[in-house]
């Protein structure tokens, strides 16, 4: 058995679809990772099709950039292993400055325990079966949005500090998919009665 064939069995096995062939599963996978790239800001400015980064690791799936810091944005699909690993980590690492640059590292059991104390901030791991589905297209699932420093500014002489805010955790999956930061404020509009929408804020810890 390849690594290649190695690697597709433990995928079809880790996904909750399990009858799905690996090339659906990575390439529903590949599209919410352009539409998350896109969302965040980024102009994809490189593709590359995934066949070929399943065989080179070192191969970049998506490539975008945009203005503002991190003005880059690159994603990396791993198939060594099963979880991201301390050794994979530091070769990312190194191969990046990660004061300019994002990453997005997908695996099929996200990252050791150990590897996730060492994980810098601007680097995002998510699993196969997360980006199986695009989160904010869900039906029940509100709009978010990040709340400009204007915009928190006019909250704050409002409503008070926004240290006082309701949180929302960084591990949320609307909050990881966008890429948010802790101390970021959020603006989430639900769908209350008579089909009205009302704004509620939280910080993101």
């Amino acid at each position: 058995m390849t690594v290649t064939d190695e690697f597709f069995t433990k995928l079809s096995a880790s996904v909750c679809f399990g009858a799905s062939s690996p090339s659906y599963i990575l390439g529903c996978v590949s599209s919410t990772i352009q539409t998350m790239i896109s969302d965040r800001g980024y102009s994809i400015v490189h593709c590359s099709d995934y066949a070929a980064c399943l065989h080179d690791e070192e191969a970049a799936l998506l490539r975008g950039v945009r203005e503002e810091e991190p003005s880059e944005i690159v994603c990396h699909l791993l198939t060594e292993g099963n979880k991201l690993g301390v050794k994979q980590l530091r070769l990312m690492e190194t191969k990046y400055d990660l004061q300019r640059t994002a990453l997005i590292l997908v695996t099929i059991d996200g990252q050791t325990s150990f590897c996730k104390n060492l994980t810098a901030e601007n680097i995002h791991v998510f699993t196969y079966t997360e980006l199986l589905v695009n989160p904010t297209q869900h039906d029940f699932v509100p709009l978010h949005s990040l709340v400009t420093a204007d915009g928190v500014r006019e909250l704050e002489d409002t409503y008070g500090p926004v240290r006082h805010f309701p949180k929302i955790l960084q591990s949320d999956p609307i909050v990881r998919y966008y890429g948010w930061k802790r101390g970021d404020i959020l603006r989430i509009d639900r769908r209350c009665c008579m089909a009205q929408r009302m704004p509620f804020y939280r910080e993101v810890i």
